[in-house]
């Protein structure tokens, strides 16, 4: 949801460097459907677990694995994007952070602290956000996980600094999407006229 809001964002900074949102369509971005296929991959988890009698803590790592190979082959793609490297860097940190916390995103200790997040943090303990987990102050690496507060209705709560990397990456991605001139089509040699 942090990447709609970023892109949400870049739209008045594409038009200000130049750029309209007409000029979508032209983009040269390869391999869109790798990306869209992670989102999916990730957006299946919950069904996934609802059908699969085995426990997802002993199968939803073989998802993160995939879903985060599908974005570094999206990168490698495009690798000649500074945008992407953006991207890239974002996935590097947060499937690091990810994998050395058992595949689950940990959460910062002093979410404890917060009122708000006691409803969350108890679905986190319970399993029933399987995907995270709370961090502790001992934990190493803990503060590349979600620990930068998100004060926003819908999406509010925590984001990693991978998250914001993402964010910005695909903002940057669209708004050079918003700067790609259509190519001019090559003319016609004109017919040698005969004498």
């Amino acid at each position: 949801m942090i990447i709609a809001v970023f892109i949400v964002l870049s739209i008045p900074v594409g038009y200000l460097l130049g750029g309209k949102l007409r000029n979508i369509k032209n983009h040269t971005t390869r391999a869109l459907g790798l990306p869209v296929a992670a989102f999916l991959l990730e957006a299946a988890a919950p069904f996934l677990r609802q059908i699969v009698s085995v426990p997802i803590s002993q199968w939803h790592w073989m998802i993160v694995a995939a879903e985060y190979l599908l974005l570094f082959a999206f990168c490698l793609i495009n690798r000649s994007s500074k945008a992407v490297w953006v991207i890239f860097l974002a996935c590097v940190l947060n499937f690091f952070v990810i994998a050395w916390f058992g595949f689950r995103m940990p959460v910062a200790p002093f979410a404890a602290e917060m009122p708000e997040m006691a409803a969350a943090i108890a679905k986190i303990e319970s399993g029933e956000y399987f995907r995270y987990t709370m961090a502790s102050s001992t934990d190493s690496f803990w503060w590349l996980g979600d620990v930068i507060l998100v004060p926003i209705k819908r999406i509010g709560g925590f984001a990693s600094v991978g998250d914001v990397l993402l964010g910005l990456g695909c903002g940057a991605l669209f708004v050079s999407w918003m700067r790609t001139e259509k190519k001019a089509e090559e003319t016609q040699p004109e017919q040698t006229r005969q004498p």
